[in-house]
Order: C-alpha cells, then structure tokens, then sequence
C-alpha cells in the first residue's frame, strides 16, 4: 500500500509537458523561485504572466521559440527541483 502512496504522490508532483505554468508555481510553493528563476533561464519569462494560467510548459515552451531538446532540458532541471535532487 505505502507502495501506491508513493507512486501517486509522484505522479502527482512530477512536471509534464501539459503542467500550466501556474500549476507548477502553486502545487510547489516552496520552490517556486527556484522553478520560476529555472523557466526565465531557459527564456521562458512568462511565469507571471496571465497566460501562465492557462499556457502548458510545452505551449509556452513552443510559444518562446525554444527547440526540443532545450524543453527537454528544463523539463528534467524543474523536475529535480521538485524531486530535491
């Protein structure tokens, strides 16, 4: 059981693509600087933006013209952060 706690919890905590930017700041209010200063190193200075509610990552991502693989890098970076890796 302690099993599936765990699973669900990091399902729940893991960042995708289809995260809002603003799901990303809320669900991780402890790091949320951390996040935001990650996303505007990668060109993405939307994080207080109103979009940011209802942009995804990958939507933003795609909006600030950046390719694959750099989405692919801030993805995995914004991830450790939530992880505490």
């Amino acid at each position: 059981m302690k099993t599936s706690v765990a699973r669900h919890h990091n399902a729940k905590t893991a960042i995708t693509g289809n995260t809002t930017i603003a799901e990303i700041l809320e669900k991780n209010e402890k790091k949320a600087s951390k996040l935001a200063e990650t996303m505007v190193k990668h060109g993405m200075h939307c994080v207080g933006c109103l979009m940011a509610h209802q942009e995804t990552l990958k939507q933003g991502s795609l909006g600030h013209g950046m390719s694959e693989e750099e989405f692919k890098k801030m993805l995995k970076e914004l991830n450790k952060i939530v992880r505490g890796k």
